[in-house]
C-alpha cells in the first residue's frame, strides 16, 4: 500500500500534500499500521532544516552591526514589529533590503513613532509599509523581526541608538 501512495505522487509533500493525503487515507479507511507507514516514509523525504540559536546582549555595537547582517541577508521579507526604533543603522539594513526588492513591514508604537530620531518615518518616506498600534492608552510593546519566514529575532531589545 506504501509503495501506491509513492506512485500516485501523494508523498511529494506540495502545498496541498496534507489534504491530499488526508483525503487519500480516509477514503482507503487506512489502520494506525497504515497511516504509522505513511509518516515514516513521508518523514523520511522531509529535507529538516538546521536550527540556530545565538543569543545577543544589548547595548553592543558589534551586536548590533551582526543583528543588521542579518536583516541585510533577507531574500523574500522581513516582518519588523518594535517598541521603539531610532537605531540607525537597524534602519539602514532595513532600507537596503527594501531597495533591492524585498518586501518590508514595520510596525512601531504610536508614541515612540514621535521620538526625536524615530526610523519609521524615514523609512516610510522610502516607500516601507509601516503603521502604529494607534493606541493612546495602550502601548504595542513586541519587540520582534521575522525574515524570510524561516528566521525569528526576538528579545527585549529596543530599536534604539
Amino acid at each position: 500500500m506504501v509503495q501506491e501512495f509513492e506512485q500516485s505522487g501523494i508523498l511529494d509533500f506540495s502545498q496541498q500534500a496534507a489534504d491530499r493525503l488526508t483525503k487519500y487515507l480516509l477514503d482507503k479507511k487506512a489502520t494506525p499500521k497504515l497511516c504509522l507507514e505513511v509518516m515514516r516514509s513521508l518523514m523520511s523525504r522531509l529535507q529538516h532544516k538546521p536550527i540556530y540559536h545565538q543569543s545577543m546582549f544589548f547595548p553592543s555595537s558589534q551586536n548590533v552591526k551582526d543583528l543588521a547582517q542579518v536583516i541585510r541577508r533577507a531574500e523574500k521579507k522581513v516582518d519588523a514589529c518594535v517598541f521603539a526604533f531610532t537605531n540607525d543603522i537597524l534602519a539602514e539594513a532595513l532600507a537596503f533590503v527594501f531597495a533591492k526588492g524585498v518586501p518590508v513591514r514595520i510596525i512601531v508604537d504610536d508614541e515612540c513613532a514621535k521620538f526625536n530620531g524615530a526610523d519609521v518615518w524615514r523609512l516610510g518616506m522610502l516607500g516601507v509599509p509601516c503603521t502604529t498600534d494607534n493606541k493612546k492608552m495602550a502601548h504595542m510593546h513586541n519587540k520582534y523581526c521575522l525574515i524570510d519566514n524561516q528566521i525569528l529575532i526576538t528579545g527585549s531589545f529596543n530599536w534604539t541608538s
